[in-house]
């Protein structure tokens, strides 16, 4: 997970023993202490990488846990080693 920010890799550590667990931006950003465009920004970029499931809860933009979130992670490609051959 070394392509995650701090903040998104706490969640991701959290998130697979919480399968189901629903994310909110305000949430993450007073957990983390980070800006509320960063919060929203970690979040869309784990959804946008199928980590996290985007929805809508009531007016609040939500994120949840898929239940095979570890098969997802193990289906991302490796990150790019700069220099190796």
């Amino acid at each position: 997970m070394s392509w995650a920010p701090c903040s998104s890799g706490s969640l991701l550590r959290h998130a697979l023993s919480h399968s189901g667990f629903r994310y909110a931006v305000l949430c993450h950003q007073n957990s983390h202490g980070v800006s509320h465009q960063t919060a929203r920004s970690d979040l869309q970029k784990l959804a946008s990488r199928g980590l996290l499931l985007p929805g809508k809860g009531g007016r609040r933009e939500i994120f949840r846990v898929p239940e095979d979130l570890p098969a997802r992670l193990d289906d991302l490609p490796a990150p790019h080693s700069f220099g190796a051959q």
